[in-house]
């Protein structure tokens, strides 16, 4: 027990003085609003091949966006559904989602991806949870440790006893 309380001190120091949490990649992920105004953005730029929908609204009264991506008829050929967002703190798969929307997008003019949506409709789903991923935003950090994670860990080592 006094092992552990040791072990936090040093992770919960070793945070402070190193600025540990606080790394460049984990930095430019979009949240809920900047998420929604990407999806939307994308949308209004390129309604030739897009078409968004809600599919819910949340508990929280956020919307579960989807965004589709196809040319000509949807109801007679497959789809293929990229969904983002399942666990709200792992919110580099929103991120890769709404990346795979844009390349899709962005190369929608050229022969291969253009015949591409002829056969294949994308539906888009970014954040499926989007609750949980603003939890994830909205959690309190010290110097960019999430206090969450800390308590997670000493959670997990007095388990594991």
């Amino acid at each position: 027990m006094r092992y552990q309380n040791y072990l936090l001190l040093l992770c919960l120091f070793s945070a402070i003085l190193f600025n540990i949490g606080n790394v460049t990649a984990q930095s430019g992920y979009r949240d809920y609003n900047a998420l929604t105004q990407s999806i939307q953005l994308l949308n209004t730029q390129n309604p030739e091949i897009t078409k968004l929908h809600s599919l819910a609204q949340t508990e929280g009264q956020l919307n579960i966006w989807a965004l589709e991506i196809a040319k000509g008829d949807t109801e007679n050929k497959p789809g293929l559904a990229v969904i983002g967002g399942v666990d709200g703190s792992y919110v580099a798969s929103s991120e890769l989602a709404m990346r795979f929307a844009e390349a899709i997008i962005s190369s929608s003019s050229s022969d291969s991806i253009g015949h591409l949506l002829d056969s294949v409709s994308f539906y888009i789903i970014p954040n499926v949870s989007p609750d949980a991923t603003q939890q994830y935003f909205n959690d309190f950090k010290i110097l960019g440790v999430h206090l969450k994670r800390l308590c997670k860990f000493k959670m997990k080592s007095k388990l594991s006893k």
